[in-house]
């Protein structure tokens, strides 16, 4: 890593691809990239870029700016300086960031781009009262809310739907509850 820095140092350009799980805290020490870019391919976080020379003149900007790249859509969020949303009561549709939103702590754009914020509880899921579509999260329709402790009713009816409900376990101040969801198409 210390060869590359000095590389980039060096010459005043390139780039650096690094394991994704790299916390973006740890970003701003890595020798004053101009950006960090988090690319994931279906839903899966495979690389964190880091990309030097993109300033005025070559020269390092300000900030680095944090940017999630999803691939195949060729979809590219980048960080606005948004402040923290804050969380929400469950409204009618869930909304589950992709992880390179996650992990380029993005997650406060994607809140803005659907009117909505942080379920209260859910960790990085996102809750709204309006569908709006986004590449950067999966939108779902919460068909169900119920006490975590009660099993899920059997029923004797063959499944009806084809889309497939999935289950969200979120911590209220209420206590814990289940969401059960089903994803919400496009178009």
């Amino acid at each position: 890593m210390s060869w590359a820095l000095e590389q980039v140092r060096t010459t005043g350009c390139g780039s650096i691809r690094l394991p994704p799980g790299l916390a973006p805290g740890a970003v701003p020490d890595l020798g004053r990239a101009d950006e960090a870019e988090w690319i994931s391919y279906d839903g899966e976080v495979q690389e964190l870029v880091l990309w030097f020379g993109l300033g005025p003149g070559g020269r390092p900007g300000d900030a680095i700016v944090r940017r999630a790249t999803l691939l195949p859509a060729g979809a590219s969020l980048t960080a606005r300086g948004l402040p923290e949303p804050a969380v929400r009561p469950l409204g009618r549709y869930l909304y589950r960031p992709d992880p390179a939103v996650v992990h380029a702590g993005l997650v406060a754009e994607v809140a803005e781009n659907i009117a909505g914020g942080p379920l209260e509880g859910g960790g990085t899921l996102l809750t709204s009262d309006e569908l709006r579509w986004t590449p950067f999260a999966t939108a779902y329709d919460v068909t169900e809310v119920r006490d975590a402790a009660v099993p899920p009713p059997r029923s004797s009816e063959a499944p009806r739907a084809p889309r497939t409900a999935v289950e969200f376990a979120v911590t209220a101040a209420a206590g814990p509850v289940t969401l059960t969801a089903v994803p919400v198409t496009a178009g």
